[in-house]
């Protein structure tokens, strides 16, 4: 992933071709693989669910690492990104396996809970297009 990131230029980390991609994959990936688990198969189609899952994970999330950092001024730019990295996960990551299964016991299908996480990545990919891009700011005038 990291060769791949090096030879992309610069874009939005969401909007670039290197993240949109995997995101729309992620789109497509989520309600397939819910509805393939959901037919009560052997264990091998949890194996690749979730090994393509995390793959569309690891390289949506790979380069977001420097623009959380540049989202925040250079006094304060790791401290920044951590807590706000750290609260993300506690705050957004808490409680979607919980909504999961109720949504889930609630309706006894797989649909609301795909239609949850699809939801999920679109307020994801908003939040990044209202960051903007971090490009050409002075780092030191944020």
């Amino acid at each position: 992933m990291y060769a791949l990131e090096m030879r992309c230029p610069r874009q939005h980390p969401c909007l670039s071709a290197r993240s949109a991609r995997p995101a729309l994959g992620a789109a497509v990936w989520i309600p397939l693989s819910l509805g393939w688990l959901a037919m009560g198969d052997p264990p091998s189609p949890i194996a690749v669910a979730l090994s393509v899952g995390v793959l569309l994970d690891g390289i949506i999330t790979g380069g977001l690492a420097a623009f959380f950092a540049e989202l925040f001024p250079t006094s304060g730019r790791y401290t920044g990104a951590s807590v706000g990295y750290q609260l993300a996960g506690i705050v957004g990551g808490s409680p979607t396996p919980i909504v999961g299964v109720s949504l889930l016991a609630a309706t006894g299908s797989v649909l609301p809970v795909a239609a949850f996480v699809l939801a999920m990545l679109a307020l994801t990919l908003i939040s990044m297009v209202v960051a903007g891009e971090t490009r050409h700011r002075r780092l030191t005038g944020i």
